[in-house]
């Protein structure tokens, strides 16, 4: 888990914040094809294998996504891949991962022989959209100024323990509404690249992603 922070800490600082709405469109395209896709052709494999629909859509459900620490590391193999072409494939899995968490928040009620409860469903969904814009609005006001504040000011131990404490903190509170703590890691990643002290936080921090 530590690893796993620190490594989506990193790539979501690597990130182009400008070429972002660009890639950001591109991956929400492909997300919407390759997830039905993914879904659909899991619910019939596990029809054909002689489940019941609900376990089959169970099944499509946990094969529909990516583990971004996984390929991240595959990515990192394939000198033919460009870096737009990679931050894409990142942004396809994070949106993966959204679209998870609704899905078996939808259909876990069903196996105690619960209904599904879309007052919930549309709670959780405000809820992750609301969390992932108000960190990304809120982040990018106030994070890159106090990082900016403390580099001029306080040594260099100072500025990396304050960034990673702003990672776990944003990871623990993805976790606490339901997402994975790579989208948290993530999306502070981003937000802290817009600092002038970016470069110095990477350069110190990369040391500690590689040992984990």
């Amino acid at each position: 888990n530590l690893g796993l922070v620190l490594l989506m800490f990193c790539i979501g600082m690597e990130l182009n914040l400008k070429k972002l709405r660009k890639t950001g469109r591109l991956a929400l395209t492909v997300a919407m094809i390759q997830l039905p896709i993914i879904l659909i052709g899991g619910y019939l494999l596990g029809i054909m294998m002689g489940w019941d629909p609900l376990l089959s859509l169970f099944f499509a459900a946990a094969i529909s996504g990516s583990s971004t620490a996984v390929v991240t590391a595959v990515l990192a193999g394939y000198d033919k891949i460009t870096r737009e072409e990679a931050e894409t494939i990142i942004l396809v899995t994070v949106i993966d991962d959204v679209v998870q968490v609704l899905i078996f928040s939808m259909t876990a009620p069903l196996l105690v022989g619960s209904s599904m409860d879309l007052g919930s469903i549309s709670i959780m969904l405000v809820s992750i959209v609301g969390f992932i814009t108000v960190s990304m609005l809120v982040g990018l006001l106030a994070v890159p100024r106090a990082l900016d504040w403390i580099g001029e000011r306080m040594p260099e131990e100072v500025l990396l323990v304050t960034a990673v404490g702003m990672c776990f903190a944003l990871a623990f509170a993805s976790v606490y509404i339901g997402l994975s703590m790579a989208i948290g890691a993530f999306l502070m990643g981003v937000i802290v690249s817009q600092s002038r002290t970016a470069k110095v936080i990477e350069r110190d921090i990369t040391p500690m992603k590689d040992i984990f």
